[in-house]
């Protein structure tokens, strides 16, 4: 559900659709930050047909997620939400994460080793 204030506040199901291709190190980098966040859960992430895979989380209370997700370090552009597939409500964000990023997560609150991305 979107709230519309002066910026818009996203809260319940809402639907990333993350573009990074062959970055699967940062894309997974980009869901520990996402962990880290309080007010977001984290629910699945859905490989993509194309170049990229699908977050769906929920949001505990109302959050300006939009400018929450232009924060994180490897995040290059966050488009509007568009509706999301027929029959959904859930809203739909795309975000384009920058290649070869490197999140500004600490290390010690990540469990990933570049091992287990292989």
């Amino acid at each position: 559900m979107i709230i519309r204030s002066e910026a818009p506040k996203f809260q319940g199901d809402v639907r990333l659709r993350i573009e990074a291709t062959d970055q699967v190190r940062t894309v997974m980098l980009f869901v520990s930050a996402l962990r880290q966040i309080d007010e977001i859960r984290v629910l699945d992430l859905i490989p993509t047909k194309g170049d990229g895979v699908y977050i769906r989380m929920a949001l505990s209370k109302p959050l300006s997620l939009i400018s929450t997700l232009r924060q994180i370090e490897a995040v290059s552009t966050v488009e509007d939400p568009k509706n999301g597939a027929e029959n959904s409500d859930e809203p739909l964000i795309h975000v384009r994460l920058t290649e070869n990023a490197s999140i500004g997560a600490p290390q010690a609150t990540s469990s990933l080793e570049s091992s287990d991305l292989r």
